[in-house]
């Protein structure tokens, strides 16, 4: 049997390819921000479920807010999953690090710059019938 070594896995690129370390300030910082998003979007869930009842012109406005929140709180719990995991600042698609300046934007990103662009090139733009 022939072992085979898969390459070691990187983390922030200004770490050389070194993952990110427990304790690291640049990683506890992103941490920091990921949680006070996530009790907002978690805030803004239980105020938009509470105005659910009361006034429902306003219906689609709510239910797009509401969307967008799950959606945040999912990226989100990935982002701090990956990083109780040690694969946080690793790109979903190519294993490569994912840029700090594009984690200090998006702090929940899962992808490099290139794969998220190859990605968007890719996923088909729905247009309105009619």
């Amino acid at each position: 049997m022939i072992a085979t070594q898969t390459p070691p896995r990187r983390g922030l690129s200004d770490r050389r390819g070194a993952p990110p370390r427990a304790h690291d300030p640049q990683l506890e910082q992103f941490q920091a921000r990921l949680e006070a998003s996530y009790e907002f979007h978690t805030e803004q869930l239980a105020r938009l479920w509470v105005a659910a009842g009361k006034n429902q012109e306003k219906a689609f406005d709510r239910d797009l807010r509401a969307l967008a929140s799950r959606q945040a709180l999912t990226a989100i719990a990935a982002a701090l999953r990956g990083m109780a995991e040690g694969r946080y600042g690793i790109c979903a698609g190519c294993d490569d690090p994912i840029g700090s300046e594009r984690l200090q934007e998006r702090p929940e990103a899962r992808y490099c710059v290139t794969c998220q662009v190859a990605d968007a090139a890719s996923t088909p733009v729905s247009t309105p019938v009619g």
